[in-house]
């Protein structure tokens, strides 16, 4: 089953801890198919071997000096190619591991180029003597194989260019010791003879034979095993490729027990095994440099996602800053003149020199100034509410002409002198809303509409079709409208119209807290221009689904 990781699906059997942004590299087979490749792999290698050792005409073998010098020099280049593959970032290998499997595959290079193409440069019988080429070629094979157990192990924890050297220094002083013995070292074949090919073919005794092949095999079983263990944690597709082909290598071993590789210029089957692996790590070391391009695409796309919401995020943080400086200042403003009125009406109720319609008058101005603080305390209670998300609609069917007359009811109260107008134009009796949460949206519509509006005009209401299931109530005004440019900005909080508002009456939240309630009815609301009427002024409009 496949598992979802931040916000895309990856395939379950992906790597897990190969990095953040890590993406299945297309064409890598599937776990299952991984498993199949590798157990058939074997399986043919197991037949093919046994075969050769009881068949011995089924052995490969055939001079060629050219092929020889191509297949060491290919997997030289391959080698290196691969190491350095090997050092571009992974998250799901360790540094040991990693230095181990560089320096072993730098080892087989570079071994197989001196001692396969060195006998070419000497005399046949100085090959066949095997003393310059066979044990030094036999020992960097056992040193390959210790540094895959040191990385099995995790130690020691050496840096890249440690290894290097101390493996170095090793084959050196392996190979002066081997210099200074090598009279008394035994030839590493019992005799040669001649196959039906005319070949010469060395023959092994058998403790020689565990000596180049089944303890150098074992060893490389051992580099299978570790690598398919990294890549099982989440390491890069390359150490699968080198599983497979450390797994091929471990019966080039014992193919190399037929025919010594290092015999000059012969080519076995030993030789066609180790094309294999070659292919094998280009394959990988191709597959790794795809998938960190792949990788650090990924990343940067993740980058510039994260520069993107940050650009976002600061944004937003601007103006919310503009906002709240905003609404400070419009409180300040709103609360100082109430306070100031209330202040001098209060002085005046105060002295008791004053008459009594002057005390009349400050009681009144007292009462006013209250019910305008009142309302303000209002305000801040319906912003909080929708800055909280605590803002909510219960709808159900509502009788839509007992809202407009409602409505008619409240503009007849306000001040101005105004007069309402009812033009119904509906089918629709019903509409599915939250009654306080709507006449609170059509009230504050209007206290616009008579604040913009000289006195003793007229507030046209009515009610139209807009569509299937839709109704429009629309309240209109006779003051100067809003301007097209600004009909967008004046439903934001804390907007008010550059033109129309006289200056210090009103907070720029009435459209807002409006334009939210149509929303949570499924609804919109819109600003338009009046028409038909004497002066045209502002037409802002509540559109709302009909209760079924």
């Amino acid at each position: 089953m496949d598992a979802p990781r931040g916000d895309r699906v990856v395939p379950a059997d992906a790597p897990v801890s190969g990095g953040r942004w890590r993406r299945p590299l297309p064409g890598l087979p599937q776990r299952r198919w991984r498993a199949v490749i590798m157990i058939g792999t074997v399986a043919v290698l197991v037949v093919y071997t046994v075969a050769a050792w009881a068949v011995p005409d089924l052995r490969v073998s055939w001079v060629s000096p050219t092929a020889r010098i191509v297949l060491e020099s290919v997997e030289l280049c391959i080698a290196l190619f691969t190491a350095q593959a090997l050092l571009l970032p992974d998250d799901g290998d360790t540094e040991v591991a990693r230095n181990a499997f560089v320096t072993a595959l730098v080892v087989l290079g570079v071994s197989n180029l001196v001692f396969g193409v060195g006998p070419l440069l000497l005399e046949t019988s100085a090959a066949f003597g095997g003393v310059l080429s066979f044990y030094p070629w036999v020992a960097a094979r056992y040193v390959v194989g210790l540094l895959f157990i040191a990385a099995a192990l995790g130690r020691p924890r050496l840096g890249l260019g440690w290894f290097l050297g101390a493996v170095a220094a090793a084959l050196v002083a392996v190979d002066l010791v081997l210099l200074a013995v090598r009279d008394r070292l035994p030839s590493p074949f019992v005799n040669l003879e001649f196959s039906p090919g005319g070949v010469v073919v060395p023959v092994t005794s058998v403790p020689q034979e565990l000596v180049i092949a089944v303890v150098p095999a074992v060893l490389f079983g051992v580099g299978a095993w570790l690598a398919g263990r990294v890549f099982a944690r989440g390491a890069s597709p390359l150490y699968w490729f080198l599983a497979l082909g450390l797994t091929i290598q471990s019966f080039a071993k014992i193919h190399e027990a037929f025919y010594p590789t290092v015999l000059g210029p012969r080519v076995t089957s030993a030789d066609l095994l180790r094309a294999v692996f070659i292919l094998l790590l280009l394959l990988g070391a191709v597959a790794k440099v795809r998938q960190v391009v792949l990788d650090r695409g990924a990343a940067v796309e993740a980058l510039a996602g994260d520069l993107e919401t940050g650009q976002q995020l600061m944004a937003r943080m601007r103006t919310f800053t503009e906002q709240e400086a905003a609404f400070r200042s419009l409180v300040v403003h709103e609360l100082a003149t109430p306070l100031a009125t209330l202040r001098a009406f209060a002085h005046v109720l105060g002295d008791p020199d004053r008459s009594g319609e002057a005390a009349r008058r400050a009681l009144e101005g007292l009462e006013a100034e209250s019910r305008r603080l009142q309302q303000l305390i209002q305000r801040m209670d319906e912003l909080r509410a929708l800055e909280l998300d605590e803002f909510a609609a219960d709808l159900r069917p509502v009788r839509l002409r007992s809202l407009i007359d409602d409505l008619a009811t409240y503009v007849r109260g306000l001040p101005g002198g105004h007069r309402p107008v009812l033009r119904w134009g509906c089918d629709a009796d019903r509409v599915n809303a939250d009654p306080v949460r709507l006449g609170q949206a059509l009230r504050n519509i209007a206290t616009n509409a008579t604040r913009y509006s000289p006195e003793h005009t007229l507030i046209v209401i009515e009610c139209s079709e807009v569509g299937p299931d839709r109704v429009e109530v629309a309240i209109t005004d006779q003051g100067p409208g809003i301007p097209p440019e600004e009909r967008e900005r004046v439903m934001r909080r804390f907007e008010r119209g550059a033109t129309s508002a006289p200056a210090g009456d009103g907070m720029g939240l009435g459209l807002y807290v409006a334009a939210r309630i149509a929303e949570a009815h499924d609804g919109r609301l819109t600003i338009g221009d009046g028409a038909g009427e004497p002066a045209a002024g502002a037409r802002v409009a509540l559109e709302l689904p009909v209760a079924r």
